[in-house]
């Protein structure tokens, strides 16, 4: 900001307070940015963290963290993720999972969150780390940010067809054999953290490879001989 001495201090304009992620590249997508700067609307007066600690750049200077001694991860009877004091019997509040950083860093920095009686989207707190927690809550955290993102992991990829234009897949997620359809552009395959790769078929479905390095070299040759962008 360059201040001008000859402006009068009393009518000078209000600065800008940014709290968008700084994106360098296109590794980390404006979705993630949008994503970050609704994680962080909630501010704590106590456990404090600097916006270095998240290597993100400018985002907020303190944000509420949830610690996982005093709190657990719980599903309901109805399949629902509950956020629970552990010295208590209540049930708990149903809650979702965002993450601050889904391409980058997907299990650090959730913003956990529920929705009040005025349909409001309320911030309950942070988690710092999903691996702080204990196995059980891990578990139900993991399951809703899935739910949340719908993200179908790829792991192995045993077919890829070119088509009139379209890919054919054949792959494995999750332990499942599945097949889906993406157009041949680079509008469909788009980078996703640090070294994978985010597909989009033709049913607006979302594939993700976390690291294309990491696949087997003969599922890795056959991906890259493809989606090579």
């Amino acid at each position: 900001l360059l201040l001008n001495p000859n402006l009068d201090a009393a009518n000078a304009p209000p600065a800008k307070l940014e709290v968008a992620e700084q994106v360098p590249s296109v590794n980390s997508t404006a979705a993630e940015t949008h994503e970050a700067a609704h994680a962080s609307s909630s501010i704590s007066d106590d456990s404090r963290t600097t916006s270095s600690e998240t290597g993100h750049g400018t985002l907020v200077s303190q944000l509420p963290w949830l610690d996982p001694t005093e709190y657990r991860f719980v599903l309901d009877s109805l399949d629902q993720p509950r956020l629970q004091k552990r010295d208590e019997t209540h049930p708990g509040r149903i809650v979702n999972v965002v993450c601050a950083f889904p391409a980058s860093q997907p299990e650090k920095y959730l913003s956990v969150r529920y929705w009040d009686e005025d349909g409001d989207d309320v911030e309950l707190g942070l988690v710092r780390d999903v691996a702080d927690w204990c196995p059980e809550s891990q578990e139900v955290i993991r399951r809703a940010i899935q739910r949340h993102y719908l993200l179908r992991p790829i792991e192995r990829i045993h077919r890829i067809s070119l088509v009139a234009g379209y890919l054919e897949f054949d792959v494995e997620s999750a332990g499942n054999r599945m097949q889906f359809v993406m157009r041949w552009t680079q509008s469909q395959g788009v980078d996703f953290g640090q070294n994978g790769k985010l597909l989009l078929d033709t049913e607006d479905n979302r594939y993700v490879v976390h690291d294309v390095d990491a696949l087997p070299k003969r599922d890795r040759d056959r991906f890259l001989h493809y989606v090579y962008w």
